[in-house]
Formats: structure tokens, sequence, C-alpha cells
């Protein structure tokens, strides 16, 4: 059985919408919100770059966070209703959908903080693997690979301006990305 994949990136606004308008040219994908919604209505975006706060993350923001849900345009959304105890149903896309891939966008959590952005297979189909592959590629082609993470080129420059990367507000700084790896993966350590 072929183990789940994932891509961890730093990417401020810029970067995701170089990111996102690419992707969106190279195939036709539907992102939908993995948040619990009130209606089997799911939201849903075609240009993923009118997304609202892409690039922006919440104070306690962590990677991964709950994210969007990626699929082909064709393929139809499955969704599960949870029933609450006061009566309401809620509905998600959550994991039920094979066919996929989840994208956690990180961003800007302000104080000069990037939280880190991750991409990774819900299912072990070929075509889950195969909408992770195209995301990767890009993000390759973009962004320089430092270890398990790849910098896109706005979060690099953050960096060098002194900003934070973590994988989570709340993380200690021991464990986040730092200059000093940038410069040591680019062979100017």
């Amino acid at each position: 059985m072929v183990a789940g994949l994932r891509k961890y990136f730093y990417a401020d606004e810029s970067d995701l919408v170089a990111l996102l308008s690419q992707l969106k040219s190279e195939q036709p994908l539907r992102f939908t919100d993995m948040h619990w919604q009130d209606s089997e209505a799911m939201l849903s975006y075609v240009d993923p770059c009118m997304i609202p706060e892409l690039g922006r993350v919440g104070a306690n923001a962590n990677c991964p966070s709950v994210g969007y849900l990626v699929t082909k345009l064709t393929d139809p959304l499955v969704t599960r209703g949870l029933k609450f105890v006061d009566g309401t149903t809620r509905y998600s896309v959550g994991r039920f959908n094979h066919d996929s891939v989840r994208i956690s966008f990180g961003g800007d959590a302000g104080n000069q903080t990037l939280v880190c952005s991750l991409v990774d297979t819900l299912g072990k189909t070929s075509i889950a693997r195969d909408i992770h592959h195209v995301v990767n590629k890009i993000v390759n082609q973009l962004g320089t690979k430092c270890g398990r993470f790849t910098v896109l080129p706005g979060a690099a420059s953050k960096l060098k301006m002194g900003w934070r990367l973590t994988e989570g507000v709340s993380r200690p700084s021991t464990s986040d990305f730092t200059l000093q790896h940038y410069n040591d993966c680019r062979g100017k350590g």
C-alpha cells in the first residue's frame, strides 16, 4: 500500500497567488473549504486565488490547519452530516473524498511571523497522487528545497528581513526554520 504524500512549504500571499495561478492553468481543480458547514452546499472555489484571507492566518495558527479539499473539477463531492445534541446538523467534506488532496494554507500570522503551508494526500489513489504531484512540481519550481521544507521567494525575502518562519505560532522558537537553515541548504552557510 502506498503511503500518503506530504509537502511542507513556506509561502507568503504573493507566493500563494503565483502557485495557485500556475496550478489553475495546468489543471482545472475545485478547492472546497473543509470546515463544518450549515448545509450540504459546500463553499468551493474554482479560482483558488479568490479564497478569502489567502496568505493570512490567525494569531494562533498551526500547520496543518483544516484547509481546503482539492479535487478534480469534474469529480463529485462526498459530504457527511453530523447531528448535534441541540438537533442541528453540520456538514463536511472531511476525509471522505479519496481522490483528493488537502492544502492547508499558512501565511502571515502577524508580528512578522509566517506559518508554513502543507499539501497532503487524503486518499491513496492514483488521482490523489497525480494532484499532489502537480502541486509538488510547482512548489519545487518556484521555491528552494531545504530539508523537508521548500521556501518560496516571498517567504525567503521575509526570512532575510528577520521574519519568523514556523510550523505554528505556539511552537518553541528552537523549532523555527532559520536564515542559517536557508543559507546552509543554498550552500551559503
